[in-house]
C-alpha cells in the first residue's frame, strides 16, 4: 500500500485503494499493559510465529474478513458484524 502523508498527518489514498482497520488479538499474561504489549510485539515479530490471522474491516463497509497469511491461497472468511 502506498500512502502519501499530508502536512496534517492524514493519508491520501492512491487510485483503487481503500482504508482498512486491521486487528490481531492475543490473550496473554503479563505484569503490566506495557509488558503485555511488548510480549505481543515480540510474538508478532518472531519469524517462527504462527500469529498470522488478522481480522480486516474495510472502513466503508460493515463486513470483516478473517485472513490467515499462512494460508497460501487467497481464501478468507468474510462475515458481517452481526454474524460474529
Amino acid at each position: 500500500m502506498k500512502l502519501t502523508a499530508t502536512p496534517e498527518h492524514s493519508a491520501t489514498l492512491v487510485d483503487g485503494e481503500r482504508e482498512y482497520a486491521v486487528n490481531w488479538t492475543i490473550e496473554l499474561t503479563a505484569t503490566s499493559p506495557r509488558a503485555a504489549a511488548e510480549a505481543a510485539c515480540a510474538i508478532q515479530r518472531d519469524q517462527q510465529s504462527t500469529a498470522t490471522v488478522f481480522d480486516v474491516r474495510a472502513l466503508d463497509e460493515d463486513t470483516t474478513s478473517r485472513v490467515d497469511l499462512a494460508d497460501d491461497d487467497e481464501h478468507h472468511v468474510t462475515y458481517r458484524k452481526a454474524d460474529r
